[in-house]
């Protein structure tokens, strides 16, 4: 009885799952040619590095991330939004959005020096 609600929505969840990727995909466009954007990764986009395996591999997702340009204010970015909701989560179905500086990795920001080291303005 309780993987019934969970089940039912299985027959659809094709179809759910085709949409978030084409959402994720039309967003990814607009924000590459935003100008308060640096840049976009998303693997759907031409411009991405691993476009060549997204091709082969047939499909994206429905997460991208992107960096905001180095002037930017990230917690005023991320508190004049209205359609996302600011929270650190994997697998529900609200839109969400992060800063992993502010909000998961800030102790882990600039711990190795030796590595590549993540944007501040990574949304």
């Amino acid at each position: 009885q309780r993987s019934a609600p969970s089940s039912s929505g299985l027959n659809t969840l094709s179809l759910r799952i085709r949409q978030h990727t084409k959402n994720a995909y039309y967003v990814a466009q607009f924000l590459a040619q935003h100008p308060a954007i640096e840049r976009i990764f998303y693997p759907a986009l031409p411009s991405h590095p691993q476009y060549e395996i997204y091709k082969k591999q047939g499909g994206a997702s429905g997460m991208c991330s992107y960096i905001l340009n180095k002037n930017a204010n990230v917690r005023q970015f991320l508190i004049s939004l209205k359609l996302c909701t600011v929270a650190v989560s994997l697998g529900g179905c609200e839109t969400l959005i992060e800063s992993p500086a502010l909000m998961t990795h800030r102790s882990t920001l600039y711990a190795n020096e030796t590595n590549e080291q993540m944007s501040e303005n990574l949304i």
